[in-house]
This record gives structure tokens, C-alpha cells and sequence, in this order.
């Protein structure tokens, strides 16, 4: 394992995070999230992070060898496997409940990076297939990290939908979660709530 792997692992996961020196957020995240749909409901949720500047400049400069501002199928395949494949222990930030359980996120599909304005973008699929019975379905999403070393601004303003010929109606909503507040229970992540219907 690399000297950079080791970096991030120790940004990323937290290992450090009941010393005091590291008590507040040091990664900062906007993220984005689609559904995507079929005839069938729900098949998954397409995720965007988008890093603060100080982060993005380490993917940047580690990263993109040859600095041309694009990350080509090798250069990617490094950022996944050296920045964010270990995040697959913590279920990728992402907690889907239905029926008030939480859903394993074990996988996720489609890792793609991205600079936008000099910042570092992340992309990724997760697959979550969901056909609601009784013509209703509702589940919800929440992102954050447990260990309050990154900070994931969520939930979005506005929830994306992905083929959008599948005869669904969605409606989502932000709802606060205290059966899931973390750090010491300071912090109460805010959740969408998301109701799939036949229209």
C-alpha cells in the first residue's frame, strides 16, 4: 500500500477521530443525487461529490499525471483504488432505510472523476432495486460521515431523476433522523424521504 493510500485511509475513515486535534471536519463535500427508474421502480441512486479546494488539489496534482485536466481509464483506476475503494467498509457515507432497516450498501458502479472548476467531481452508481408493492414505495437516503472527519453537505437543494419514461410519480422530502445521530449524538443527519407511486 502506498504512502498516498495510507494519507487518505487516515482522511477518510476517521481512524484519528477521538483525538482532540481533529474534533471538527478537515474534507468538505456537495453532493448530488438522482434516482434512476425504470417500468419496474426504482433501480438505483447516482451519487456527485463534489470536493472543497484544498482536497481536490491533492487529487488533482497526485492524480492527473500528465495534467491535462482529464483523468484517462488508468489514471482513474488509481484514484479509485488509492481514494475511495476503502470507503466500501463504511458503506460509501450512504444510508438507504426501507421499513425503517438499514439496506447494506456494499457496491457501487460506474466510479468516474472529474474537474470542474478545479475541483475534484466523484460520480457513482449505486444499485438499489426497489418494485413497490401495492403501487407505493418509500425508502430514504441519507449521507454523512460517522466519524464527522468529512463533512457531506446533504441533502441537495434539488433530486434528479434518470429516464424519466417509466410511469412513476416521486415525491422526496428532508427528515430529520435522531435514531441515527453520530458523534457522540452532537450530529442528526437529515434524510430524504422518498415516496414512488404510480401516477
Amino acid at each position: 500500500m502506498t504512502g498516498r493510500c495510507w494519507m487518505f485511509l487516515l482522511l477518510l475513515t476517521g481512524l484519528l477521530w477521538g483525538a482532540q486535534a481533529l474534533a471538527h471536519p478537515h474534507v468538505f463535500v456537495q453532493t448530488a443525487l438522482e434516482l434512476e427508474l425504470d417500468e419496474k421502480g426504482v433501480r438505483g441512486i447516482w451519487q456527485r461529490w463534489a470536493f472543497d479546494e484544498y482536497f481536490s488539489a491533492w487529487v488533482i496534482e497526485d492524480f492527473d499525471k500528465n495534467a491535462d485536466g482529464v483523468f484517462c481509464e488508468k489514471e482513474l483506476k488509481t484514484v479509485y483504488e488509492e481514494t475511495f475503494q476503502n470507503l466500501e467498509n463504511f458503506g460509501f457515507f450512504t444510508t438507504i432505510l426501507k421499513d425503517g432497516r438499514k439496506v447494506p450498501v456494499k457496491r457501487i458502479e460506474h466510479f468516474s472523476v472529474e474537474i470542474e472548476e478545479g475541483h475534484a467531481v466523484y460520480s457513482f452508481f449505486i444499485p438499489f432495486v426497489l418494485s413497490p408493492e401495492e403501487d407505493t414505495a418509500t425508502f430514504h437516503v441519507a449521507v454523512y460521515d460517522e466519524s464527522f472527519f468529512c463533512h457531506l453537505f446533504f441533502p441537495p437543494e434539488n433530486v434528479g431523476i434518470r429516464k424519466k419514461d417509466h410511469g412513476w410519480k416521486v415525491v422526496s422530502a428532508p427528515e430529520e433522523r435522531p435514531d441515527l445521530a453520530y458523534y457522540y449524538g452532537f450530529m442528526t443527519p437529515v434524510a430524504l424521504r422518498f415516496e414512488v407511486k404510480i401516477q
